[in-house]
C-alpha cells in the first residue's frame, strides 16, 4: 500500500475508533476479523462529523454580511 494511502486509512480507522483494525501483517487478518466492530459507536462518529462538514459548508457558502 502507498505511503499516502495508509496515511488515508490510518486516519480513518483513528477517526472511528478502529486503529485495532489495521493489519500489517496478512496471517493477522482471520483473528482480527474475528473480532466485532461497534457500527452503533461508528455512526455516533459519523453523524457528529457529518453535521460538522454541514454546519461548516452552510458557513462558507453564506452569503456575507458587509
Amino acid at each position: 500500500m502507498k505511503d499516502r494511502n495508509i496515511h488515508r486509512v490510518d486516519f480513518l480507522l483513528k477517526q472511528f475508533a478502529l486503529t485495532n483494525r489495521f493489519i500489517r501483517n496478512p496471517a493477522d487478518i482471520e483473528g482480527r476479523l474475528e473480532k466485532g466492530i461497534d457500527f452503533n459507536a461508528c455512526n455516533t462518529i459519523l453523524d457528529v462529523e457529518v453535521r460538522k462538514a454541514r454546519s461548516y459548508l452552510n458557513e462558507a457558502l453564506s452569503p456575507q454580511e458587509k
